[in-house]
């Protein structure tokens, strides 16, 4: 396919894609370890996306990192990870509530094969969104103008 920045763009998309399939309203963004802002229930979802190309051993071996400093992305970093698998044109969704901290998560590459992959990973990845304290427009790190409401986020606005 090409250099990292194609394989990144192309993972980016194809699961805005997919959200956009299942009715969820997405904007690519770009903000920090965020990609993808996706709407669920009138709050902003910060999705994080990593893509593959290439295969390890009957495997997809996704590296889970920020920053030139490469730190393993957290819940204060992303609500949901999405996984791309490129060759099968698939998607894995995970909440980062499931991610067990490391650099790496590894996918056998035969759940890639389910045509039904991004949907059932996507509904059980909002099935841990806590919506009742604060708004997830609170996580927002930086202003975004999104394009699906039009409006502003204040900038550094952290609740707990």
């Amino acid at each position: 396919m090409g250099n990292q920045v194609q394989v990144g763009r192309s993972g980016e998309l194809l699961a805005a894609y997919y959200l956009e399939s299942f009715g969820v309203e997405t904007s690519i963004v770009h903000m920090g370890a965020t990609d993808i802002i996706a709407m669920v229930n009138n709050n902003y979802v910060r999705v994080q996306v990593k893509s593959r190309e290439k295969t390890d051993k009957n495997r997809y071996d996704f590296f889970i990192c920020k920053g030139g400093k490469k730190e393993p992305l957290t819940i204060m970093d992303c609500d949901i990870l999405a996984l791309v698998g490129l060759p099968h044109k698939q998607v894995f969704f995970m909440h980062m509530k499931e991610m067990k901290i490391g650099r790496h998560i590894k996918k056998n590459v035969n759940i890639f094969n389910d045509d039904e992959l991004a949907r059932s990973t996507w509904n059980r990845a909002i099935s841990f969104l806590n919506y009742g304290n604060a708004s997830m427009r609170s996580r927002l790190s930086k202003d975004v103008s999104l394009p699906f409401e039009n409006i502003i986020v204040a900038p550094n606005v952290m609740t707990t």
